[in-house]
């Protein structure tokens, strides 16, 4: 058997795709052999998450008890405590074969190269997407400028001396084989999932979870859902649009729930009262992976909107392999490398863009076609476990050891 590795990340873990994403390799690892730790640097759990997080799983701050928003200055704070307890961590825990890191930091990236290189350790460096902060000019702010010179000097002194970049999308591929010609660059499973531990999870009652708003799974009417960030909030506006567009000039009939886990969330309940389809909505608190499949399951259409431009297409969606394991149909714009995957009435519905008359057909026939629904779920099983497999997934990792 081969030494340990570790994943170091800064997740809310369990929750959110990339949660999802660190899990999934964990996981893998352990199915081929290789034994795995995940190190949550920040932010602080909360104690709900400890009691959730499986045994491979270490925290390096200590639960909070509190429900207050975590702030760019109280997050950077919280960052720099981790980082000095992941030091003292790797120093008793040295015999390693390999380290995987999973977002830019130059502390942390600078004393991974001289602790790898002393100790013969493997570092990888996995790229899920692009810096929004980079990109938003609206970020204005000094820890905003501090954020962007870390990930320059992260580009310019850690990612050229890094053993494999592994990048999410073929536009971070094209980017990163041209910055860096003689670096190892390879692409990585954008999405994993163990499709037997979503089937098992689908038999949890949702019903269970006591919060106000579940009484919109028993509804009869098609119920379309969207779970996950509303960071950037064109794609979901544009899908609101349309939505808006069948329930009041259309007078279709259909239900719409928001799982957001993060970004301005009253962004988008202002929108949908700008609308006037408010009461066709409704925001649900998020809640543990394990509850998602059977969530998936009671609804009849999933919503995969871009998020930005550049950042839509550098990254991929998380949750697409959830999506597709759900059985049920998506609804999605084109954008990254989800052709790869999806297929225009095969396993989802496609429209480019701003297509807003294809989108909008695509929805209506997805709301009216219960028959075609099945069918697309039918296919998007089949594409989820040849495609995303976790297993196979990091195989890809391994290679590498």
């Amino acid at each position: 058997m081969k030494k340990p590795g570790l994943i170091i990340a800064e997740s809310p873990y369990p929750m959110g795709s990339m949660s999802i994403r660190i899990r999934m390799w964990a996981k893998g690892f352990l199915e081929n052999n290789v034994l795995v730790k995940v190190f949550i640097v920040a932010p602080r759990p909360t104690k709900y998450a400890i009691e959730n997080a499986e045994p491979y799983v270490v925290f390096a701050l200590p639960p909070t008890y509190k429900t207050t928003k975590n702030t760019k200055l109280l997050f950077s704070y919280q960052r720099i405590i981790g980082l000095v307890h992941l030091w003292k961590y790797l120093i008793k825990e040295k015999d390693l074969s390999f380290i995987i890191i999973a977002w830019p930091n130059i502390l942390l990236g600078t004393f991974l190269l001289l602790f790898c290189k002393k100790n013969n350790v493997k570092l990888f460096f996995d790229k899920g997407d692009e810096n929004g902060r980079m990109i938003d000019k609206n970020n204005t702010s000094l820890l905003d400028y501090l954020a962007k010179l870390n990930q320059k000097y992260f580009n310019k002194y850690v990612i050229p001396r890094v053993d494999v970049m592994f990048v999410v999308s073929s536009y971070l591929e094209k980017k990163y084989n041209k910055l860096y010609p003689a670096l190892k660059i390879k692409r990585s499973l954008p999405t994993l999932i163990d499709y037997n531990e979503f089937l098992e999870n689908q038999k949890n009652d949702i019903l269970d979870i006591e919060q106000k708003g579940y009484e919109i799974f028993k509804s009869e009417k098609p119920k379309v859902l969207y779970a996950g960030s509303c960071e950037r909030t064109n794609g979901l506006f544009f899908f609101l649009e349309i939505a808006a567009q069948l329930l009041i000039h259309e007078k279709i009939s259909f239900g719409i729930i928001f799982i957001l886990v993060d970004g301005d969330i009253d962004e988008i309940k202002r929108y949908c009262v700008r609308l006037g389809i408010s009461h066709n909505v409704t925001f649900l608190n998020p809640v543990l992976p394990k509850y998602m499949p059977s969530i998936y399951k009671a609804v009849d259409i999933l919503v995969l909107p871009e998020q930005g431009t550049i950042i839509a297409n550098a990254g991929f969606p998380g949750k697409t392999g959830e999506y597709l394991a759900s059985g049920k149909a998506i609804l999605a714009t084109i954008f990254s490398d989800l052709t790869d995957h999806l297929k225009n009435g095969y396993n989802a519905m496609l429209a480019q863009i701003g297509d807003r008359e294809t989108y909008c057909n695509n929805l209506k026939r997805l709301i009216l076609d219960e028959g075609f629904r099945a069918e697309l779920g039918l296919n998007a099983i089949k594409t989820v476990q040849e495609d995303f497999d976790y297993k196979q997934g990091v195989l890809r990792y391994i290679e590498e050891l």
